[in-house]
């Protein structure tokens, strides 16, 4: 295990599109299961429209995925994925924010965009940046952060909202999307 971790510190790209997802499992993931049901909740709005949301953040990852599929993934995966986070953190700040259901669902349109922008490019952004012995390797890393971040970040973020509340939890969540997308786009920038 060391001498997996030490392998994906010591590549930059790796090291980059590795924590990237372990930000957006930490930040991105929860809106959907926790945050979304909690600003329903927080708005009086029913619990159709908190399905209308999850809906439309699905929709439009739905609509890049078969546009990716069809066409092929454009060239820059790091420029694409990191403007993705950047797009999807705009879109969870709108549905945190929106008072009104309509603009809420638009948000979570926007976010589901920005999502699939970067889930059709880690992909191989990781398997590029990995070497083709260690690709197991690399991918138990994944699994690893994903899924260990929830365990710290559902807890947090729920204590965030009872404290502060729905919208100051999502709004936490955009943040860190939006960073993830940003230590993606920090990569791109050649060193000095």
């Amino acid at each position: 295990m060391a001498d997996d971790l030490g392998l994906a510190w010591g590549a930059p790209t790796l090291r980059a599109a590795l924590g990237s997802v372990s930000l957006v499992a930490t930040f991105l993931l929860p809106v959907s299961s926790l945050c979304v049901p909690l600003l329903a909740r927080a708005h009086g709005w029913s619990a159709v429209t908190g399905g209308v949301l999850v809906g439309a953040t699905v929709a439009g990852a739905l609509s890049v995925t078969l546009l990716v599929a069809r066409r092929g993934a454009s060239g820059q995966p790091m420029l694409v994925a990191g403007s993705g986070l950047l797009v999807a953190g705009s879109g969870i700040l709108g549905v945190a924010w929106s008072p009104w259901e309509g603009v809420a669902v638009v948000g979570a349109l926007v976010q589901g965009v920005g999502t699939a922008l970067f889930t059709s490019r880690v992909g191989p952004i990781l398997l590029g940046s990995a070497p083709r012995t260690h690709l197991a390797r690399v991918q138990s890393l994944l699994v690893l952060v994903q899924a260990a971040p929830l365990v710290v970040a559902m807890p947090l973020l729920g204590s965030l909202a009872a404290w502060a509340g729905a919208g100051a939890a999502t709004t936490t969540c955009a943040a860190g999307t939006a960073a993830a997308g940003v230590l993606l786009l920090q990569q791109r920038r050649p060193a000095s």
